[in-house]
């Protein structure tokens, strides 16, 4: 590890946890739901006067920038799935196989309504489930339902009930290290999927500090950090090959994550 990366690391770890957002990023691991939910929310905390102003600093790095960006469209595509549905009268039943808390799923219906939308949260940590349940009846949703449930198991997807016609993956590609886990990922998706059905998915496709965020921070499983970056043309041809058709795209400003869209 180069010298600079150690003193970096030793810093973020000792007096740099007076910020509440790099404090959670060892607790939880940077790529943890739970650190998501805090990007989301972008309100600075910290010890002293000193741990707020550094936790301002962290949260206004241009990765979280990126990130929040995302999110946004993200909800974007959703926004539009379910007004269109609604106007034609038909379900939204939306599924998100790796879902952690759930923090834009929980926002985009508080915003856009409950009414004819039903939203089915799958992860395989039950802690973030328990956190995301108890957010969406914090907020008096009733049509968000949470479940453990492993992504790549075909038995643990078509268990799932009812059939969703609207599937999301988000934040989940980003730190699977294998090409063949994705690609295998789309595919159970497009099975899962009745005709007709919707997939939104997000990559990211750049990085700004990828070998300084490496060397100093963990994953959400406190192990280090390990990311894949991989190009909106390359994902979306496996969504391809996996069968989905008319596939769109959008990015942030930075060109950091895609938002990908498609149809079966």
């Amino acid at each position: 590890m180069k010298t600079r990366y150690k003193i970096m690391r030793f810093a973020a770890r000792s007096f740099g946890r007076i910020s509440k957002g790099i404090d959670m990023s060892f607790r939880y691991g940077l790529t943890s739901g739970e650190m998501l939910q805090y990007i989301y929310a972008n309100k600075p905390h910290g010890n002293f006067i000193i741990g707020k102003m550094i936790d301002r600093y962290y949260l206004e790095n241009q990765g979280w920038k990126a990130i929040r960006q995302r999110k946004n469209n993200l909800k974007s595509y959703l926004k539009d799935i379910i007004e269109r549905k609604r106007q034609k009268g038909d379900p939204v039943i939306i599924l998100d196989v790796a879902s952690g808390p759930a923090g834009y799923l929980i926002e985009t219906m508080t915003e856009s309504g409950e009414n004819g939308v039903q939203v089915i949260c799958s992860d395989i940590d039950v802690r973030w489930l328990a956190k995301g349940k108890k957010s969406a009846l914090d907020k008096g949703l009733k049509n968000i339902t949470f479940i453990e449930g492993d992504a790549f198991r075909r038995e643990h997807l078509k268990r799932i009930k009812p059939t969703p016609n609207v599937v999301v993956s988000s934040g989940f590609y980003d730190w699977i290290l294998s090409d063949e886990s994705v690609k295998n990922s789309l595919n159970l998706i497009y099975d899962l999927l009745p005709e007709n059905g919707e997939i939104i998915f997000t990559n990211q496709c750049g990085h700004l500090q990828m070998e300084m965020v490496s060397e100093v921070f963990l994953d959400f499983n406190r192990k280090p950090l390990r990311m894949k970056i991989r190009s909106p043309k390359e994902i979306n041809s496996w969504a391809e090959k996996a069968g989905f058709k008319n596939i769109t795209y959008t990015t942030d400003s930075l060109n950091l994550y895609s938002v990908s869209r498609g149809f079966k």
